[in-house]
């Protein structure tokens, strides 16, 4: 029993190459037997240390259908953004997507915040100004609030770069449609308070969350997009507070 090829020979023009056992004719291509054929395929699933990939993904299988339509919270810190695995976390985290998670994202930027109040504040002495207080809560006056705000928007538009990127690689496709799905989507999904006065220590701008606009994140899960949220909080009046990062991805989830 063998494949078919596209030059058939006559049975008798036809050697059989037994080192190889890959029957050749001549002026024909290459093919060999359905059982080689076999044989082959089988050795290529267990190929790689004993066909661990193929152990793995059937061991997976199960938690792959148990959290397939959950809402998973990912909060990434500003130091991620300077290492070399950011890339990989990336499609990491577009792999969850395309397997069925609804995501959501929270971005901190208190990396990018202690570079930049670094070279702000040599040989100058501010106070409690942009300090790291108690339970890592920073003061945040005026000029750290503005700090606060521009390295947000970098750490925000670096993930959303990057994870666009990686959604479009492994994105799937709507039935009926060229169109990729996946987009992420970043807004005023929850609102902010100040922290207050606390041992005599105004923390000024600095806030926490308020309130989560829950029925706001499904709608964007529904169109299967990723939420990203900052530590740049709204209040209802329109005031901006700096909010704790890991204070929000534990109040989100």
């Amino acid at each position: 029993d063998f494949l078919p090829s596209d030059q058939v020979k006559e049975e008798e023009d036809l050697l059989l190459d037994e080192d190889s056992n890959i029957i050749q004719g001549e002026g024909a291509e290459p093919y060999m037997s359905t059982q080689l054929l076999k044989a082959r395929l089988h050795d290529l699933l267990e190929d790689t240390e004993n066909g661990s990939f193929v152990k793995m993904f059937r061991g997976s299988a199960s938690y792959i259908a148990n959290h397939r339509g959950t809402i998973a919270v990912y909060h990434i810190p500003g130091e991620l953004l300077a290492w070399e695995g950011f890339p990989g976390l990336m499609d990491d985290i577009a792999l969850t997507w395309l397997l069925g998670m609804k995501i959501v994202l929270v971005a901190g930027c208190r990396h990018q915040i202690d570079l930049r109040l670094e070279e702000d504040e040599e040989g100058e002495d501010r106070g409690y100004s942009g300090k790291v207080m108690m339970s890592s809560i920073r003061v945040t006056d005026e000029d750290t609030l503005r700090v606060v705000k521009e390295e947000a928007g970098f750490v925000r538009f670096e993930i959303e770069r990057r994870l666009a990127k990686s959604l479009r690689m492994h994105g799937g496709l709507v039935k009926g449609s060229e169109s990729l799905v996946g987009n992420v989507v970043s807004g005023n999904f929850y609102s902010a308070q100040p922290f207050g006065v606390i041992d005599g220590i105004d923390y000024c701008w600095t806030g926490f969350p308020r309130k989560v606009e829950v029925e706001r994140i499904r709608q964007v899960h529904e169109t299967s997009d990723i939420v990203l949220l900052t530590s740049l909080g709204v209040s209802p009046s329109g005031e901006i507070f700096n909010v704790n990062s890991e204070f929000l991805a534990a109040s989100v989830a």
